[in-house]
């Protein structure tokens, strides 16, 4: 059961967001969220969602108003949903935080994407909620891959790489985590460009260089 710390009253200051919490408990929620999540879904020890971060509201295709007060796994596709009872059966046993769990979330009869959820389990402090951390599956592995990215562009440098092979590497690593999108990079030598890319048609290359080479706002 949610104790008296989850208020059952719509904050003044944010009435479009129609919060069920108040804005000292909505705070104590958000600080609960974990680097790289998007936001956080609170949930009673039956599931019933009682509060979602304003960064949520919209995103996966369910509103605040649509899901406050109704329970989570309503939300949880059909054929994740068993596994998400148990995980939750499993949260509830023990305090604190959870491994992630991959499933797909969205409104009832609509679209879903894929999402990494990390549970913990406050039922035993003030808050007496379940706190959910949701982040997109996709956009958390896009942020994972360009980090990596990075790191491996300046391990190059540091060890006296080539620029071509950086710039291979930057345009590579792009057209890998953006899949159907391709990339090119260009450095200037002297009076001319040189150019490393991946996954870019050949027309919008040479539209590229064409535009490089009679634009003077290039040179």
């Amino acid at each position: 059961m949610v104790s008296g710390a989850v208020k059952v009253a719509t904050s003044a200051a944010d009435e479009r967001m129609m919060r069920t919490v108040g804005l000292d408990v909505a705070a104590a929620l958000e600080k609960r969220r974990l680097p790289g999540f998007q936001g956080v879904v609170a949930v009673t020890d039956e599931g019933v969602i009682v509060y979602i971060s304003p960064s949520l509201d919209g995103r996966f295709g369910v509103d605040f108003a649509t899901a406050v007060g109704r329970n989570f796994v309503e939300f949880v596709d059909l054929d994740d949903a068993g596994q998400a009872i148990d995980s939750f059966g499993g949260v509830l046993a023990k305090p604190g935080y959870h491994p992630a769990l991959e499933i797909r979330v969205g409104p009832v009869g609509g679209d879903r994407t894929t999402v990494d959820v990390v549970a913990e389990n406050c039922l035993d402090s003030d808050l007496a909620v379940v706190v959910m951390n949701l982040a997109d599956s996709r956009e958390r592995s896009m942020s994972a891959h360009l980090m990596n990215a990075q790191a491996e562009v300046v391990r190059q440098i540091a060890l006296g790489g080539s620029l071509a092979t950086a710039f291979e590497s930057i345009a590579g690593f792009v057209a890998t985590a953006l899949p159907g999108f391709g990339a090119v990079a260009y450095v200037r030598e002297g009076d001319c460009f040189v150019g490393w890319g991946s996954g870019i048609d050949l027309d919008a290359v040479t539209a590229v260089e064409h535009a490089l080479a009679t634009d003077p706002a290039y040179i």
